[in-house]
């Protein structure tokens, strides 16, 4: 028995994260992209049971008809591609349709760095701000320019990885 694509969708998020145990935002941005498919395959009068490879690649063909950035619509292939692997492990009647979707060609972008001078002037402006918020930032901003770390990275950091060994 086929369940409805609501109840496809709710086990799909509950394996995002109860067995993959993906972060907030990979889990926000796949539902996101999840749901969007679903809203399309409505109105295609389809349903994840019936549609099929061709169905796919008309969908990812109407993202790029909307111009949607290339790192978008991978992100949104990369979803579909895990969304159909995961239903066609857990039930028999779909098959896993995404398989043979390819991804964008995403250039890639040199990283925008602050010059010396202006990681100097920043230093100095957050120096200013002796309030126990500046101070933190002031630290946050000495952290980030020591270690390369990204700012993702820094503000999901908690105080017990800090060794100031």
């Amino acid at each position: 028995m086929a369940l409805s694509d609501a109840q496809y969708q709710t086990q799909f998020e509950t394996y995002l994260l109860v067995e993959k145990r993906v972060s907030v935002n990979t889990f926000d941005a796949y539902k996101r992209d999840i749901v969007q498919f679903l809203a399309y395959l409505q109105r295609e009068e389809k349903s994840v049971a019936t549609c099929g490879e061709t169905d796919l690649k008309l969908y990812v063909r109407s993202l790029h008809k909307n111009k949607l950035a290339a790192r978008s619509s991978a992100r949104k292939i990369s979803a579909l591609k895990l969304f159909f692997s995961y239903l066609s492990e857990q039930y028999a009647e779909i098959g896993n349709h995404a398989q043979r979707l390819l991804f964008p060609k995403i250039e890639k972008q040199l990283p925008v760095y602050l010059s010396e001078e202006e990681v100097e002037k920043l230093l100095m402006i957050a120096q200013e701000d002796t309030s126990l918020k500046g101070t933190r930032n002031l630290v946050m901003l000495h952290l980030l320019y020591a270690s390369g770390m990204r700012i993702s990275e820094l503000v999901q950091m908690t105080s017990d990885q800090y060794h100031p060994d």
